[in-house]
Formats: structure tokens, C-alpha cells, sequence
């Protein structure tokens, strides 16, 4: 019986050894997969419907977000489209 508790005991500290080194690569995995889909603070266009397209503005995280101001803009004077 004191054979068994010793091997689960042990079997449960590797369990726990292979988990605790794996979780760094995994989020090392996740952080290369969210790359910068923008330039920092540039702006392109984009749901151009007649002669007005939306503004979109890059944020220094890589995503694109609203503009605060200026939602919209006029064909021929909008950024290239996103």
C-alpha cells in the first residue's frame, strides 16, 4: 500500500514539473501569434459606401480602434483602405 502512495505521489510531482514547463512556451506561443496587425498611430479606411468610407486609427497595442473626432471621411481624400 505505502508502494502505490509513493508511486502516485510521485507520478503527481512530474505531472506538476511537465505543467509548470510547458505553461512559458505556450504563452511564448500566444504572444508571437498576436503580431501588430497596423503601424502605430496610422489610419486607413474602410465600409466605403458611396463617396464615404469609416476611419479606422492603429493604437500602440496594434489594433485598429475608431478615431475619437473624425469617424468618416470623402472619397478621394480618405487614407488607403485597411
Amino acid at each position: 500500500m505505502k508502494l502505490a502512495a509513493r508511486i502516485l505521489l510521485g507520478c503527481a510531482v512530474m505531472a506538476f514539473a511537465v505543467a509548470i514547463t510547458v505553461a512559458p512556451s505556450d504563452a511564448a506561443k500566444k504572444k508571437q501569434a498576436m503580431k501588430a496587425t497596423c503601424t502605430a498611430l496610422s489610419s486607413c479606411s474602410t465600409n466605403c459606401q458611396g463617396k464615404t468610407c469609416e476611419l479606422r486609427t492603429c493604437g500602440t497595442d496594434g489594433k485598429l480602434y475608431l478615431p475619437v473626432l473624425s469617424r468618416v471621411c470623402h472619397l478621394p481624400d480618405c487614407p488607403t483602405k485597411c
